[in-house]
């Protein structure tokens, strides 16, 4: 019997991915790295994963603090561009019948941020974001610590994403998983 619905955030809450993009590579341009479309390409194809883990995979690791930080300023400066893939309403309603939680590689203030823009922050009981684990998406340690904290099982857990990393995560931690496309046609006439 279902408990709890675990969510990730960029690219299924809001869509944010856009924009991460945008702060990216504002952030290599102001480090001074000629940005083309291959580098557009690499950066996209690493969405889901920690940025340290994008930024060392990139090999920009020596970077990674300058970089986040250019980040994380470009992104919270334009958070009020994000709109909902999810629409908040549905939040609200979920949150009366069920546990909801976070599980997102985004940094805590970026999470905080988005829920905030979309008046939903008061419906999550745990979030957990790349400063809570050692080891990112696919690797369960953040969905399980949410599962654990929200106080039910995996088998009584949705996790619902928008990449194959949420769905291997989920797999992982032994929940069930739905996409997010599939979450809105199927959530959204329920309630």
């Amino acid at each position: 019997m279902l408990k709890a619905v675990v969510f990730d955030v960029d690219g299924t809450l809001v869509d944010s991915v856009g924009l991460h993009a945008e702060g990216f590579l504002y952030a290599l341009k102001k480090l001074g790295i000629e940005v083309n479309e291959d580098i557009k390409k690499q950066f996209l194809s690493l969405v889901g994963k920690t940025l340290k883990d994008i930024v060392e995979e990139m090999g920009y690791i020596d970077m990674y603090e300058d970089i986040k930080r250019l980040k994380h300023e470009y992104v919270l400066k334009n958070i009020y561009r994000i709109k909902p893939i999810i629409d908040p309403s549905v939040i609200k309603e979920l949150c009366k019948k069920y546990k909801l939680g976070i599980f997102s590689s985004s940094s805590p203030e970026l999470i905080k941020a988005i829920l905030e823009h979309l008046h939903i922050e008061h419906c999550f009981g745990v979030v957990v974001s790349d400063a809570d684990v050692k080891h990112g998406k696919p690797h369960p340690e953040g969905l399980i610590k949410v599962i654990n904290e929200l106080g039910v099982s995996p088998r009584e857990t949705l996790y619902v994403g928008d990449k194959f990393v949420d769905m291997l995560a989920a797999k992982n931690a032994g929940t069930e998983f739905m996409f997010v496309e599939e979450f809105v046609k199927t959530w959204t006439s329920l309630l």
